[in-house]
């Protein structure tokens, strides 16, 4: 009887190592997926901050634009 329970107890003990070697693998592996989605958000701020700087620019350029366009229609009539 002795034998059994510590044929038992082992046999937890490595079903429990298992476990965890499992479940520290599924961490690192969550931690990798974790960082690459960290680089693409950032990536993407940063693509947008780009796009935004880029279309106040020509928004910039076009109502500059109309505003001379007007001023000289003004001064004409």
């Amino acid at each position: 009887m002795h034998n059994d329970l510590e044929r038992s107890g082992e046999n937890d003990r490595r079903r429990l190592e298992s476990q965890l070697q499992i479940l520290e693998t599924q961490a690192q592996d969550l931690r990798a997926q974790l960082s690459q989605e960290r680089d693409i958000i950032r990536n993407l701020q940063l693509q947008k901050e780009l796009d935004l700087k880029d279309l106040q620019n020509r928004l910039d350029k076009v109502v500059s634009r109309n505003f001379l366009q007007s001023a000289q229609d003004f001064k004409m009539s």
